[in-house]
């Protein structure tokens, strides 16, 4: 494969990514009520710098909210849980929950993407439980129900 076929795979593969990013950030700002803003260059701008509040695919930069969630977004064709898992601890900060949103890239029979795949969260048990709303998953019958 030439260079040139190697920078534009490189560029479809980030702009990709970063529609996903776009898709995960408006479904949380939309759910929590609050603006994120993706992490420039996918989160590396951060550990170049070593700035710790801006870690992960999606942060607010907002001084009055602290987003708790370390979000590392995924699309693609094959999944790396193992390997995404692996990236989403290491770079989270401490006192934050690391959690893994993917998509799996699915191809109709032309090659043509489509949008029809589900979404997924990867996050340890211990923090789900953590942040887990009873209300949300319990409903209490009535004797005549």
């Amino acid at each position: 494969m030439d260079a040139e076929t190697r920078s534009r795979l490189g560029r479809r593969s980030r702009r990709k990514g970063a529609n996903y990013e776009r898709k995960v950030k408006k479904w949380f700002e939309d759910k929590l009520g609050i603006t994120l803003e993706r992490t420039p260059q996918s989160g590396g701008f951060a550990k170049n710098r070593n700035l710790s509040r801006v870690k992960g695919d999606l942060n607010t930069l907002d001084d009055n909210v602290e987003l708790l969630l370390h979000i590392e977004c995924k699309d693609q064709k094959n999944w790396s849980l193992k390997a995404w898992w692996k990236q989403a601890i290491e770079e989270c900060p401490p006192g934050k929950i690391p959690i893994v949103v993917y998509h799996q890239t699915q191809l109709n029979e032309n090659g043509v993407r489509v949008q029809e795949a589900d979404d997924f969260v990867m996050i340890r048990v211990k923090d789900f439980l953590q942040v887990l709303d009873k209300d949300q998953v319990i409903k209490l019958r009535r004797n005549n129900e």
